[in-house]
């Protein structure tokens, strides 16, 4: 999947542009890390690619369409992020969580599918959390749990991947 950032802008409200002119373009394949300050953007920059939020000016596209003409369904099927942190108020099993990453593949109350199961339980087995499934979420250490959403993030089955901090944890 192609990705076009242009001429990128963004303030949050009453305060100055945190972006301003960020352009970028990435293709199926690459590998691409940005570096910078604390405080600089990147974790911005992320949530304006995933459509979390809506750019002040400029355009994200993905595959030459402009991210903001897209369903958040439509644009979870296709990229996923990995935030440097994320807390869970509800208590899920690992295996629950893991499974939160298939939804974007499913209508409102559908059912787990073999499909999910066999996306799910490959995820987990990538990130070495298959023996945590049945611990909770709220058992884990930094660490682990951080392996467990990577894992949500793969069994979402993304074009793109997008790491924010990765190793936090």
């Amino acid at each position: 999947m192609k990705i076009v950032v242009r001429d990128l802008t963004f303030a949050f409200p009453g305060s100055r542009p945190v972006l301003r002119g960020v352009d970028l373009i990435t293709a199926a394949g690459d590998l691409l890390a940005l570096v910078g300050a604390n405080g600089a953007g990147k974790s911005t920059l992320l949530s304006l690619v995933t459509g979390y939020r809506t750019p002040s000016g400029g355009d994200v596209l993905l595959d030459d369409v402009p991210i903001r003409s897209l369903r958040p369904q439509a644009i979870a099927k296709r990229v996923a992020c990995l935030e440097q942190e994320r807390h869970m108020t509800l208590d899920f099993t690992v295996r629950e969580v893991v499974t939160m990453g298939r939804i974007p593949h499913r209508s409102r109350f559908a059912r787990e599918t073999t499909h999910d199961r066999r996306h799910v339980d490959e995820a987990m087995k990538l990130t070495e959390t298959f023996g945590l499934a049945r611990r909770s979420i709220h058992s884990l250490s930094g660490g682990e749990r951080q392996r467990v959403y990577l894992a949500t993030a793969l069994a979402q089955e993304p074009e793109a991947l997008l790491l924010d901090e990765p190793t936090t944890h």
